[in-house]
């Protein structure tokens, strides 16, 4: 992820000529950086590139000359003087950046969801089944006998770490990491 973050970088340096406007056109890369979730940065990353690859594209497709005089068969047609110094004066059309979409709301680190059910795989693990018909199956081997003596289970809190792993708590008890089992 982090090479195609890079050559992502390394292909819109390439690709947005090196001058004052060319800051301007910077901006969306800018933006990009400030995202805060590395899917979303390198998301973003990838809109603003392909806009600026596009736009290059663009800029470079040029209509082809009207047809000239044949030159006799064998013969190469010679180059009038002007044509060089009409590419080496033209300037590429300026690229523009497309605007980054608008920031998703960002999934909440904390979720308290009601229990339907509680039990046990062949392996012993626990499963926990949501109102909303989640199932989730721990991963670790934190012992939950303690929290699974309950009579009833009613609610079950879902934290989200910072690099990206389940832990739950039953109704307060132990937490456990797990992960979707549907």
């Amino acid at each position: 992820m982090i090479g195609r973050l890079i050559s992502s970088a390394v292909l819109a340096a390439w690709i947005v000529p090196a001058s004052a406007s060319a800051q301007q056109d910077l901006s969306g890369l800018y933006e990009c950086q400030e995202e805060i979730i590395t899917g979303d940065r390198l998301e973003c990353y990838d809109r603003v590139v392909e806009a600026l690859r596009s736009e290059a594209l663009k800029a470079s497709a040029q209509p082809p000359a009207p047809p000239t005089a044949d030159p006799p068969s064998g013969a190469t047609a010679p180059l009038s003087e002007a044509e060089p110094v009409a590419a080496a004066t033209a300037s590429p059309a300026p690229v523009v950046a497309a605007a980054p979409a608008p920031r998703r709301a960002t999934e909440p680190n904390r979720l308290v969801r009601a229990v339907t059910a509680v039990t046990r795989d062949a392996a012993g693990k626990v499963l926990v089944e949501l109102d909303n018909g989640q199932i989730w199956r721990q991963i670790d081997d934190v012992n939950l006998v303690r929290t699974l003596r309950r009579d009833t289970i009613e609610e079950a809190e879902l934290r989200r770490t910072r690099f990206g792993a389940i832990w739950i708590k039953l109704d307060g008890g132990r937490a456990f990491k797990a992960r979707r089992a549907n």
